[in-house]
């Protein structure tokens, strides 16, 4: 799709429907690299275009690469509660809590008391003192 002066402002490849992306670059022959602006914005207000989507034009399968530590946060919550990726799910999680991401702290601690817990909403409260 495009706006009023030509420019694209969305595309669809595959399943995956991009929207709010800065840039799109070839990484080799076969792999296209979609840089996702993130709705966090920089304390001046600019687009942060760090994480990215990184497609394989053979095979259409689109990996998801977050570089912030809200984008790993957030992703780390997102395959912990919807999927059954626990290892990976929890890696990006303590990589958030290394960078500095306070919610990683309380989701980390949750689990180390119930390890099967996968309720974003009591994940996220601070666990109480025994």
């Amino acid at each position: 799709m495009t706006d009023g002066n030509g420019n694209i402002n969305s595309f669809l490849i595959g399943n995956y429907f991009f929207k709010a992306f800065e840039r799109v670059t070839w990484q080799d022959n076969n792999t296209v690299l979609v840089y996702h602006v993130n709705p966090i914005q920089s304390y001046k207000r600019k687009k942060v275009a760090e994480d990215y989507y990184a497609v394989d034009i053979r095979t259409g399968i689109v990996t998801y690469h977050p570089v912030t530590k809200e984008s790993i946060f957030d992703y780390g919550v997102k395959l912990l509660t919807e999927t059954d990726s626990y290892d990976q799910a929890l890696s990006l999680i303590k990589q958030a809590k290394e960078m500095g991401h306070g919610k990683a702290v309380n989701i980390l601690k949750n689990l180390e008391i119930n390890p099967t817990l996968r309720d974003k909403k009591i994940l996220l409260q601070q666990p109480k003192q025994k």
